[in-house]
């Protein structure tokens, strides 16, 4: 008998495809007529094909994930002067998925910019680099690692299903002082001097223009809980303080039981756990995050087609992770990306039948 493995399948519809993986056995079987006419061994060959997917956070290990494939400058830090501008990652290093094929002349796929301009990932973490030539500058501390492998996807997440809010109450524009309940919104703006209290739940915002989400001055916007989904407009948070929290089974008591039916329903904030902004796939509209001391923002953020622009007026922290088609540092401080696997979105395993 022989047992062969495949990973990519060789044959079939799901050949060269790595989520997959190829079983054949062939095995040597005693015949009752066929020796008549053909004297050799009979051999008969079966074949499976079963799907796999590795549970645990995307691109596991890494705070920041930069997914663009063959741009430059896909994580960067714009620093005007000798001001201290930087960004720095904590429990988990930042991984740059372009190979620099676009790069020209002096730019690199990791590019900082300002005397006191700076990438770091604090040890024992990494900062690993597709590119072999063009990937980083001297802004890149410390130990940088290049020509590692790229992602099978430049999209982790590609299978997960956006969610399903709630439509109520539809085309209504969180603009003033209030708490208000999960489900479908125009915007969510609050306006100098309100405080906007989000429950537990999920928030789909779909307007499809700049400042889909947007704080003023003075402004409040906190939520416990909550993930929310932009398919098409912009995330503008520069202003006012912001506390959002993703969705946990502590956060979250209904999500609680590793068997429970919620945690597969994409109308359901439970499928989310750990997740806090989804931004559409095609959305390439971008996310700004310029915060401060007192911002208090966890969870994943998801925006494979989008920049996320992390900035402020001194230093904050962002506990979670970042999976994002560029991230760029602006403004005038460092912003702290903390890793912890247990507080960001994380897939659980999956093994299935498929041919």
């Amino acid at each position: 008998n022989w047992v062969s493995f495949h990973n990519p399948p060789i044959t079939g519809p799901y050949a060269g495809n790595t989520q997959y993986h190829q079983v054949f056995i062939t095995e040597v079987v005693p015949t009752a007529l066929a020796h008549m006419v053909y004297q050799g061994p009979v051999r008969l060959t079966v074949s499976a094909v079963a799907f796999g997917k590795r549970g645990g956070p995307p691109v596991n290990g890494n705070a920041i994930a930069a997914l663009n494939p063959t741009e430059c400058s896909i994580v960067q830090v714009n620093g005007a002067g000798n001001d201290v501008l930087g960004i720095n990652t904590s429990g988990g290093g930042i991984f740059a998925n372009s190979d620099g094929s676009e790069c020209q002349g002096e730019n690199t796929g990791l590019d900082t910019s300002g005397t006191n301009a700076t990438i770091n990932s604090q040890p024992p973490w990494d900062i690993n680099v597709v590119a072999t030539d063009n990937a980083y500058d001297d802004g890149v501390i410390p130990r940088v690692i290049t020509g590692v492998t790229p992602l099978d996807n430049t999209d982790p997440l590609f299978d997960l299903q956006p969610p399903q809010c709630n439509s109520a109450p539809g085309g209504t524009t969180v603009a003033d002082d209030g708490t208000y309940d999960p489900g479908t919104y125009y915007k969510i703006s609050p306006s100098n001097g309100k405080t906007v209290l989000l429950r537990p739940g999920m928030y789909c915002v779909t307007y499809s223009g700049n400042n889909a989400i947007n704080t003023a001055p003075s402004s409040v916007l906190t939520g416990t809980g909550v993930v929310i989904y932009v398919p098409f407009g912009e995330v503008n948070l520069q202003a006012g303080l912001v506390s959002l929290l993703a969705p946990s089974k502590t956060r979250n008591p209904e999500c609680a039981g590793d068997n429970n039916s919620l945690l597969d329903s994409t109308s359901s904030v439970c499928h989310y756990l750990g997740m806090i902004f989804f931004l559409g796939r095609t959305n390439t509209r971008g996310i700004s995050l310029s915060g401060n001391s007192s911002w208090t923002v966890e969870g994943t953020v998801y925006a494979p087609s989008s920049q996320l622009t992390l900035g402020g007026n001194g230093d904050w922290n962002l506990t979670g992770q970042v999976l994002a088609d560029h991230v760029v540092a602006s403004g005038n401080g460092v912003v702290q990306v903390n890793y912890d696997p247990k507080k960001v979105y994380a897939p659980v395993p999956q093994i299935s039948l498929r041919q």
